[in-house]
C-alpha cells in the first residue's frame, strides 16, 4: 500500500532528527497523524470490500452453475452447485440444478438424493418435483412447469437454432394459406394469436389489412415485450400482447374471436383434450382455428422425450382431438422449410 510506503519513509527521514533532538515525539506523531488516518480508513475500506466478495461467491458460483448447465460443462456445473450447497446450505434451487446435472451425468441416485432435499426445503417446489418424476415415474407427467419451458426457450433462442428467416418464411406461408377464402381488405376480424413468438403472423395479418383486433399470447416475456414495439403504419400491430402459458391463457378467457392462431406450441402438454376444448369456446359461431405443427412418423398419439423436456404428438392425434372439440377440417397442407416438414390445418367450429 502506497499509504504505509509514505508513513514508513515519514518514520525513517525523521529518525536521525528525533534522536538528536531536532524535532520531538509530539511534532513527529502530528506529521504522522493524517497519513495514520487516511491508512486506516483504506484498511476499512478493503475490509468492508473484501466481506462483500465474500457475501458474494454464493450468488456468483451459482449463475457460474447455470452458465455451465445450459453449456453443457456438467462437471463443471456440479463443481459449482456443489460449492453454493456448502456454503448455503438451505439453497433449495441449488440442491435442485445441482440434482439436474447430475441426472444428465448418469448419477441418477446422487441425482434423486438432491432432488429430495431440495423438496424438503421447499415443498412447493414444481421443477425439483417434475425431475424427480422423470427418474421414478415419467409415465405421471401430463405437463412441463412454466419455469422449464421459459428456460428452454430463452436457451434456444440463445442459440439461434431457428433462423429469423426461416420463421418468417414459415409464419407468411402459414398466414396466406388460412386466408385463401377470406377477403384481404375484410378488417373486421378478431384474431387470437396462440403462441405469438416473434409476432411474425401478427405482421403479416397486418399487412393483408383483415384484422381489426389481434391479441398475442406467448409464455416469453423477451418475445413479448420486443412485439410491443412492433409497428405497421405507425400503430401497434398488436392490439395487446399477454404473457402467459397458452393453456392457463385459454382457461380463464372470455373473449370471442373470428381466427385462433395455434403455432407449434402444444409439445409442453401430454393431452390436449381440454386445451381444443377451450379453443372451441374462444371462438364465434363458424370460427376458423388454423393450426401449424411438426410432422413426424409417430405411430402413438403421443410420446414424452425425457432429454428434451417435451411431447410429441401424431398429426393424426391432431385430427382426432380436433373433431372431439367439435372443429370440421377444411383443409390440410404440407410444407418443408429448412428440412423440416410442417403440417397446416384449417378447420371450423361446428358448435358453440
Amino acid at each position: 500500500m502506497k499509504l504505509l510506503s509514505s508513513l514508513k519513509s515519514l518514520i525513517k527521514k525523521n529518525t536521525d532528527n528525533y534522536k538528536s533532538g531536532k524535532i520531538t515525539p509530539s511534532n513527529l506523531i502530528s506529521k504522522a497523524k493524517p497519513l495514520i488516518k487516511k491508512t486506516l480508513e483504506m484498511l476499512d475500506q478493503e475490509v468492508k470490500t473484501a466481506k462483500e466478495k465474500l457475501k458474494d461467491i454464493p450468488g456468483t458460483n451459482y449463475k457460474l452453475g447455470l452458465h455451465h448447465l445450459k453449456l453443457g460443462n456438467l462437471s463443471d456445473a456440479v463443481m459449482r452447485f456443489k460449492m453454493v450447497v456448502y456454503l448455503v446450505p438451505d439453497m433449495a434451487p441449488a440442491y435442485y440444478n445441482l440434482g439436474r446435472a447430475l441426472i444428465r451425468e448418469g448419477k441418477i441416485n446422487e441425482a434423486k438424493e438432491n432432488l429430495e432435499k431440495a423438496l424438503s426445503l421447499q415443498a412447493d417446489f414444481p421443477e425439483a418435483n417434475y425431475e424427480l418424476c422423470k427418474i421414478e415415474k415419467p409415465e405421471s407427467i401430463d405437463s412441463i412447469p412454466q419455469n422449464i419451458i421459459n428456460e428452454h426457450l430463452e436457451w434456444r433462442s440463445e442459440d439461434n437454432k431457428e433462423s429469423l428467416e426461416t420463421i418468417e418464411q414459415l409464419d407468411k406461408f402459414f398466414i396466406n394459406s388460412i386466408l385463401t377464402n377470406i377477403h384481404d381488405k375484410n378488417p373486421n376480424l378478431d384474431v387470437l394469436d396462440l403462441g405469438s413468438n416473434l409476432g411474425g403472423r401478427g405482421g403479416v395479418l397486418r399487412r393483408r389489412e383483415v384484422a381489426r383486433k389481434i391479441i398475442g399470447v406467448d409464455i416469453n416475456t423477451k418475445s413479448n415485450e420486443a412485439n410491443k414495439k412492433q409497428l405497421f403504419e405507425g400503430e401497434t400491430v398488436y392490439n395487446n400482447v399477454i404473457t402467459n402459458e397458452i393453456s392457463a391463457h385459454l382457461a380463464e378467457n372470455k373473449e370471442k374471436y373470428d381466427i385462433v392462431l395455434a403455432g407449434n406450441i402444444f409439445s409442453y402438454h401430454r393431452k390436449l383434450d381440454n386445451i381444443f376444448s377451450n379453443i372451441a369456446l374462444a371462438l364465434k359461431q363458424g370460427g376458423i382455428l388454423a393450426l401449424i405443427i411438426k410432422e413426424n412418423e409417430l405411430s402413438e398419439n403421443y410420446t414424452f422425450d425425457i432429454e428434451e423436456n417435451r411431447f410429441n404428438h401424431s398429426v393424426q392425434y391432431f385430427e382426432e382431438i380436433m373433431k372431439i372439440a367439435g372443429f370440421n377440417i377444411e383443409e390440410k397442407k404440407h410444407k418443408e422449410v429448412s428440412g423440416i416438414s410442417f403440417t397446416i390445418f384449417t378447420a371450423k367450429s361446428s358448435s358453440r
